[in-house]
């Protein structure tokens, strides 16, 4: 999945930063897959999931708006 989504950013010529696995980004609790266009000032945050399991979704989603919203 990230793989597909790094490939539609760079078609696009968006500006974005790919963290590392396990890698710590201050304000965030678990980083995201992308931040657009970096983790300093982002516009967009990226988590890339491939889930079948709706609850497993919805359970990342609600902790990166939460994180988003009270650190920004």
């Amino acid at each position: 999945m990230e793989t597909a989504v790094e490939e539609q950013l760079r078609a696009r010529s968006i500006t974005f930063r790919k963290t590392k696995r396990a890698e710590r980004i201050p304000g965030f609790g678990k980083a995201p897959d992308f931040c657009i266009p970096d983790e300093n000032t982002p516009s967009v945050v990226i988590e890339a999931k491939v889930t079948s399991d709706d609850g497993t979704a919805r359970d990342t989603v609600a902790r990166n708006q939460s994180t988003f919203h009270t650190t920004r």
